[in-house]
């Protein structure tokens, strides 16, 4: 069996759902190959916060790309939900980053210089201890001081992922739940893709794989200096909690996030465990602890989920966004790395813009591509 696509895409998390739309936006037919479901690995399992100021302390600020990447969001904000009926559910949280320590005073102070000199939009305002403590009870007696933050915003990162797949399929993609076996190339072009037991032909080809890219390297020759970067992330319960948690906590350790749905998030650790994506009982007391040094009452938490994922980190933590070398139709999405939810909607239409208008994108792509390394 076989048949035919204009780009066929390899992955099916936000980098590949996100290429699927910007694609049919302009009349171009997609099929997504997601083996495990769509958003079923590290973009459904993030906590969705969108600022392109701060939030990965390496690279630091991707300036251009995550403005871009910001605005995006907005518009799929306004559009989305109702083309789709999915709600992903945009918002902006009330955020404080806070200090227990003096890192955490010289991390508050760096983001301070940060939102200086950002877009008017976001604002970091310092509150000190007293103040802290009026704005957000229940905040541990250590607390030195922090920061309310500003202009950044959040989603159900599963969610959009899963709205804009929908919203390719409603204009003609495809997705397709098997795995990619193979690849056949003819000189300089893809030709077609092996999919299960199914032969696909396609004018284009994109890899949004994520970690998974890596396998990837075998089938077209390429290198990248990848490592899989594992993080787990804790939703519980406080039932007997006496100060209702109203902001998202950030420290220089740990993140605490209230959700809609009246669980805590508690992440996210980092580590470095090849493909490993099981959960660990050490990760539990390593984050019920860190997070019960900035809010004590989390002594009292049960944890409801327990979820781990694995991001893309390139080693210079920056996201690849490019063609193959040597190959004429392939073309490579992912190096998200903390900041993928962010940087995908900037990404996929990055890769979309190549697809048909000759390589050629308005997003700010100059320094993600394989020239770097």
């Amino acid at each position: 069996m076989s048949k035919s696509t204009q780009v066929l895409i390899v992955g099916g998390g936000i980098a590949g759902c996100a290429t699927s739309y910007y694609l049919a936006q302009q009349g171009i037919s997609s099929i997504i190959v997601e083996s495990n479901g769509i958003g079923s690995k590290a973009s459904g399992k993030s906590a969705g916060m969108l600022s392109p100021v701060h939030g990965a302390k390496k690279p630091g600020t991707i300036d251009e790309i995550s403005l871009e990447s910001f605005n995006l969001h907005q518009v799929l904000a306004n559009e989305l939900i109702e083309e789709t009926g999915i709600d992903f559910s945009p918002r902006f949280p009330k955020q404080l980053q806070i200090a227990i320590d003096s890192n955490g005073l010289d991390e508050i102070r760096f983001l301070q210089t940060l939102y200086d000199k950002s877009d008017d939009r976001f604002g970091a305002h310092f509150l000190d201890s007293q103040e802290v403590d009026l704005l957000q009870p229940g905040l541990s007696p250590k607390t030195l001081g922090g920061l309310l933050l500003t202009g950044n915003t959040s989603v159900n990162s599963e969610l959009l992922t899963q709205a804009l797949a929908r919203s390719a399929e409603l204009k003609g993609a495809e997705v397709v739940n098997s795995t990619v076996t193979g690849i056949n190339k003819v000189g300089e072009k893809i030709e077609s893709v092996q999919v299960g037991d199914e032969k696909i032909f396609c004018d284009s080809l994109v890899l949004a794989m994520g970690p998974w890219t890596l396998f990837a390297q075998e089938w077209l020759g390429f290198q990248i200096p990848m490592t899989p970067l594992k993080g787990e992330i804790l939703r519980v319960s406080l039932p007997n909690s006496k100060n209702l948690l109203s902001h998202e906590i950030y420290t220089d350790k740990i993140s605490i996030y209230p959700r809609t749905d009246g669980l805590v998030w508690i992440g996210a650790t980092e580590e470095e465990r090849g493909f490993d994506e099981s959960i660990s009982e050490d990760s539990t007391k390593y984050l019920l602890n860190t997070a019960k040094e900035v809010f004590p009452e989390v002594q009292n938490a049960s944890v409801d989920v327990h979820t781990a994922c694995l991001r893309p980190i390139i080693s210079d933590y920056l996201p690849l966004v490019d063609v193959i070398p040597s190959l004429h139709n392939a073309f490579i999405v992912t190096g998200g790395a903390k900041k993928g939810i962010l940087l995908a909607p900037a990404m996929g239409k990055a890769i979309s813009d190549m697809i048909s208008n000759n390589g050629k994108t308005d997003i700010t792509i100059k320094n993600y591509g394989f020239s770097r390394f």
